[in-house]
């Protein structure tokens, strides 16, 4: 196939920042082209980057090239890690748990696959590789491949790891989401025989919700409210207390409970459930309507040095005769309890008199324009420490022939989500807000798959027609398939997992943001969005370490 020579008549660099920013825009067109609400999203942009690398000769130099993708890799994997560190953790708790083991059993399934493939066929590991990367949807563990085996010096043609990753990729997300809709078929079936719907469970941080709940337990009249049983835990908070005579006050942990009061709490629906069980039965009452003087604010953390208390630490209710009864971070909210520390930008939803709050909001900060300032000394000196983190340490694993080195994927993506945990080191503050996330992220993801794209995109034709092409996109459909299909049906009839949070699990083990839309399309739940939250960090990490891990094996 012949080329044509689109030259611009200018720099090199100019050169440069017109051909990227030309396979930018026309891949971000392509990919919000919605058919049946479903896009290609921003993976649009290494198919641009193909065609344009295919019908015009491209003359900038492949090593400008590698240095934009490089620093766009580094940048996109260290915004994940910011953007996921503050809940990784909470994402391990309770249902949490249970996702992330079927979602490290869909990428070890993925990688066996792979693996096979390689054993039973003529497919080298280093196209399997971008199969799997493709396959999977996984953009990081693209540039973990590329970046091993550009280090590793290997003798095979690198230029053909993005081809097959765009030749997989197509599949990895409409295969995915045709996995979600037959899935569907099993809980009709279900619902049809037994008549009675599949019950949904919660998975990771759960919705929070509110219940008016009257005490009628004799035994605990006249007890304080920090000695009733489940109101000082983790998924309950007491906010306000409707005494018999109607009038209303703050829940203070010393404030003595009578039979008839109603308590007015906060907490997810089993937490709820469990503690109205202990405390009485559920009252219709409004306890708003009794209480004019007592309003709610949320209110921006966006004070230093409030970075890694706790709630508790606050002691709000005494001081200011607040109660504060959750905490909203990165879209997520969580029971305001004492095992809650604050993190920069996050918003607490607090309770009292408008002096009170005021007070509150004074203390914390409550910055909008404080928060919409990202810091970027420490953005930058967290890629500087990330880089460095990558190149310096080698993890020596049993049973591994050689060194699995993090790279400039892992040490980003580790070190990103290491600050973010830590919150603040003397006046720097590893945070970003989410709009300055997403734009970050997005922008480095863009000109990741532009490069990715040009440097490959001579080739594409040739392999799809003439070469390997068709077998590695039937391929790279067993690597979608068989582990959605496999974790799927046991998450369907071993684990009774309710479908809305199936779609999410399965949609955050692959990291397809596609498949979340179309989950969240055919539920008309938000339910789906809660599992992929819980295990979208640990098929983030597990992936860039997984597809090292295979290449060291074959390589």
């Amino acid at each position: 196939m012949t080329t044509t020579n689109l030259n611009f008549g200018g720099s090199m660099s100019f050169e440069a920042i017109m051909v990227v920013s030309i396979v930018a825009f026309v891949g971000l067109a392509i990919g919000s082209i919605n058919i049946r609400k479903v896009s290609l999203g921003v993976a649009g942009v290494v198919f641009a980057g193909i065609a344009y690398s295919a019908l015009f000769t491209v003359e900038i130099p492949s090593e400008i090239l590698r240095i934009i993708r490089d620093f766009g890799m580094v940048m996109f994997v260290y915004s994940i890690g910011l953007q996921v560190g503050p809940g990784l953790a909470s994402s391990f708790r309770k249902s949490g748990l249970p996702l992330n083991l079927m979602c490290a059993a869909i990428v070890l399934l993925g990688a066996l696959v792979t693996c096979v493939i390689v054993k039973c066929s003529s497919v080298p590991m280093h196209i399997a590789s971008g199969m799997f990367a493709g396959a999977t949807t996984s953009t990081a563990s693209l540039a973990a491949a590329q970046e091993v085996l550009e280090s590793s010096k290997s003798a095979h043609d690198l230029s053909l790891v993005p081809l097959a990753y765009s030749m997989a990729y197509p599949f990895g997300v409409l295969g995915l989401i045709i996995a979600i809709a037959l899935f569907k078929l099993f809980y009709k079936r279900d619902e049809e025989i037994h008549g009675v719907e599949a019950e949904d469970s919660e998975a990771g941080p759960e919705a929070l919700s509110t219940m008016s709940i009257e005490v009628s337990n004799p035994n605990l009249s006249k007890l304080p409210l920090r000695d009733i049983p489940l109101a000082m835990n983790a998924d309950v908070v007491v906010s306000r207390i409707l005494r018999r005579d109607k009038s209303v006050e703050l829940a203070k942990p010393d404030a003595i409970i009578y039979a008839g009061d109603v308590l007015y709490a906060v907490g997810t629906p089993e937490g709820l459930k469990h503690f109205c069980a202990a405390v009485g039965h559920v009252s219709h009452i409004d306890v708003s309507r009794f209480s004019a003087n007592i309003i709610t604010w949320r209110i921006l953390v966006t004070k230093p040095e409030f970075i890694g208390k706790s709630v508790e630490d606050l002691n709000a209710n005494r001081r200011y005769g607040v109660a504060i009864t959750r905490v909203t971070r990165s879209e997520m909210e969580f029971s305001a309890n004492s095992e809650i520390t604050l993190q920069f930008g996050d918003t607490v939803v607090a309770a009292g008199t408008e002096e009170g709050l005021g007070k509150l909001a004074e203390e914390l900060g409550n910055s909008v324009k404080r928060l919409s300032e990202p810091p970027l000394i420490p953005i930058f000196l967290g890629l500087v420490i990330g880089a460095l983190f990558g190149m310096m340490l080698q993890l020596n694993i049993p049973g591994i022939p050689g060194p699995i080195k993090l790279g400039l994927t892992g040490g980003p993506l580790v070190i990103g989500i290491l600050l973010s945990r830590i919150g603040r080191v003397g006046s720097f503050i590893w945070f970003l807000p989410i709009s300055a996330n997403v734009l970050m992220r997005q922008f480095s993801l863009v000109l990741f798959l532009a490069c990715v794209g040009l440097l490959s995109g001579k080739q594409f034709i040739s392999t799809l027609v003439d070469g390997d092409g068709l077998t590695w996109m039937l391929l790279s459909m067993l690597i979608t398939l068989i582990p959605v299909v496999v974790v799927g049906l046991v998450a369907r009839f071993v684990t009774k997992l309710s479908y809305s949070t199936l779609c999410g699990m399965l949609a955050g083990s692959m990291t397809d943001a596609a498949a979340l839309t179309f989950a969240q399309n055919v539920t008309g739940s938000e339910k789906p969005t809660l599992a992929y939250a819980s295990v979208y960090p640990m098929a983030m990490i597990l992936r860039v370490i997984i597809i090292q891990v295979m290449i060291v094996c074959f390589t």
